[in-house]
């Protein structure tokens, strides 16, 4: 039996699940919950490289002192194959992809990350996530490993805070304010 869900990771299964269902795209998020018990949202652009999203990302969780972590992103799984001419053909052409939801957890002990089957009906509507066989599996977080620090320790970070906050407001995000 699957264990449930973290209850943020709950959440934001439900929150993508009605943007699905509106016919919108669900824009690459991370969000935290804090040790105060408040939920702080950061969007990460497509056009932002993977190291500015991670240290976005890394940012916000010391600004938030952020105990536990979800990044969720629309993508495709896919079997890996050599194309014709033994390149590797890219998922948005494969031709048995599947889309899925992303999403990573994240807590001060790693990370653990789980692809969710995006199931539409006719006409491209949006079913359901199946969630039927989910579980996660431990991860080394990809390019946005280390969101929250180990054991979610922000003491040796306070004196940055600061320097931290004008960094995301650089990138145009307001958080800990």
């Amino acid at each position: 039996m699957n264990k449930p869900f973290h209850p943020l990771v709950s959440t934001m299964m439900k929150m993508c699940s009605r943007t699905l269902s509106q016919g919108h795209d669900v824009a690459p998020q991370f969000t935290v919950l804090t040790k105060d018990n408040k939920i702080e949202t950061l969007e990460i652009t497509m056009d932002d490289e993977r190291v500015i999203a991670r240290n976005m990302m890394r940012a916000a969780s010391v600004v938030t002192e952020a105990v536990f972590g979800v990044f969720v992103s629309e993508g495709w799984e896919v079997t890996v194959r050599e194309g014709a001419k033994g390149q590797i053909v890219p998922p948005s052409e494969a031709e048995d992809r599947i889309e899925v939801l992303l999403i990573v957890q994240y807590d001060g002990n790693g990370s653990s990350s789980i692809s969710l089957p995006i199931r539409r009906g006719s006409g491209g509507r949006f079913i359901c996530l199946d969630d039927t066989k989910a579980e996660f599996v431990p991860s080394d977080g990809g390019a946005i490993a280390g969101a929250i620090p180990p054991a979610a320790d922000y003491s040796k970070f306070r004196m940055h805070v600061p320097a931290l906050k004008f960094y995301l407001k650089t990138h145009g995000v307001g958080l800990g304010d």
